[in-house]
């Protein structure tokens, strides 16, 4: 229902990852009905009058500027002189809104962050800015006017840590009025502001996707405490090159090897693989904590208990026939499953129709696995939100 085919509805995933995805600004018009109950003026009011607000989860900005979180006892007062009120986070207090998150995620297969602003017609809250990330703005509420901006830094990262610099002094290249159900998609780098015309709430999806830094920086984190070679010191002790008097002979001796060894490192097939499952790791779906059942889940489990497979989880899987091993890599986790057997990896990524999955089901598949083996394998799941009661 809030995957990234319903976001972009009418345009089509192929069209948007071809021709805007890390590009070029789409403005998607919508209607209303097109994101039921998410975050409307019932659930900020909800968070304002029934929870326990900080300076990081909900705040006012107020001419460009962070506001003091005292003055949210008043905050009436500054909404109506203009300032945006911010609850940052949503996905991790509103149901709906946590699977809108983990739907997204697992389209993108990327972390989603949301971010909540409430705002009265009158003054722009954020001056002309860019993100580190790409965001989607849904438009929850009231209208709102954007205005966005060619990039002056192509492809920037939340952890740059170069000045921004100015906004461009070109005109707007995408102008839009958004209205409840419509979509803005923003990438990265694009300079862009907005100014509500009646009292406005948007949600701004924010997303990560990996880039070669990334790739980069996982390559050396797994590489550091095995790859005697690159652990191994370039030989730079009075070097020429450097103002001392030994030749550079050795040293370039090491470059070449040191280019070879990235090389056949790079050419290895499982590299790629392995980053792709980094990345599912990296990714976790949030923990769906069902009690009393966790607590006392260990006394109770039988060979009857009835579960399923997490609705919000994303499953990969890897055999191996010689080993007779396999792994399930889901969001958040690589689980190595040596006693189970390929038959019962299936029946918990594809089970059947209509049926849960049950110790009992899963012995007649692989009777050779004993119950204790089974009943571990049940609870890990379990425990760790990749399955759930029926």
């Amino acid at each position: 229902m809030f995957g990234l085919e319903h976001i972009l509805h009418p345009i089509s995933v192929d069209d948007f990852v071809d021709n805007y995805q890390g590009e070029k600004a789409l403005y998607i018009p919508g209607k209303e009905g097109k994101f039921p109950d998410l975050f409307d003026w019932e659930q900020i009011n909800d968070q304002i009058n029934f929870s326990r607000p900080s300076r990081e989860s909900i705040r006012l900005i107020f001419e460009k500027q962070p506001l003091d979180s005292r003055q949210l006892a008043n905050l009436a007062e500054w909404m109506v002189k203009g300032a945006t009120l911010v609850i940052n986070s949503v996905q991790q207090i509103d149901p709906v809104v946590s699977r809108f998150a983990t739907s997204l995620g697992n389209d993108m297969n990327a972390g989603i962050n949301i971010n909540c602003y409430a705002s009265y017609p009158s003054k722009q809250g954020f001056d002309n800015h860019y993100d580190g990330h790409d965001v989607f703005i849904i438009q929850t509420s009231g209208k709102k006017a954007w205005k966005v901006f060619e990039p002056t830094r192509k492809y920037p990262l939340d952890i740059d840590n170069i000045p921004k610099g100015e906004p461009p002094e070109s005109d707007p290249y995408l102008e839009c009025d958004m209205g409840v159900g419509d979509v803005l998609y923003i990438p990265r780098g694009h300079w862009h502001y907005a100014l509500a015309s009646e009292p406005s709430i948007h949600l701004t999806v924010s997303n990560n996707q990996r880039c070669g830094i990334d790739f980069l920086l996982w390559m050396a984190e797994q590489l550091r405490n095995n790859d005697e070679f690159l652990r191994k010191d370039f030989p730079v002790t009075q070097l020429d090159l450097l103002g001392g008097n030994r030749s550079s002979k050795a040293f370039l001796e090491h470059v070449d090897s040191f280019r070879n060894h990235i090389k056949q490192i790079l050419d290895d097939d499982n590299l790629i693989e392995s980053f792709l499952h980094f990345s599912m790791i990296k990714n976790p779906v949030p923990r769906n904590f069902q009690l009393p059942d966790l607590a006392l889940m260990k006394d109770n489990i039988s060979p009857e208990t009835q579960f399923r497979m997490s609705v919000d989880q994303k499953i990969l899987t890897r055999f191996d026939e010689v080993s007779n091993s396999g792994q399930l890599i889901v969001r958040g986790h690589i689980l190595n499953m040596t006693k189970v057997g390929k038959e019962i990896i299936e029946i918990l990524v594809n089970p059947e129709k209509g049926v849960f999955i049950t110790g009992k089901n899963l012995q007649e598949v692989n009777p050779d696995a004993s119950w204790d083996d089974i009943k571990m394998l049940l609870l890990f799941l379990f425990e760790n939100g990749i399955l759930e009661l029926k």
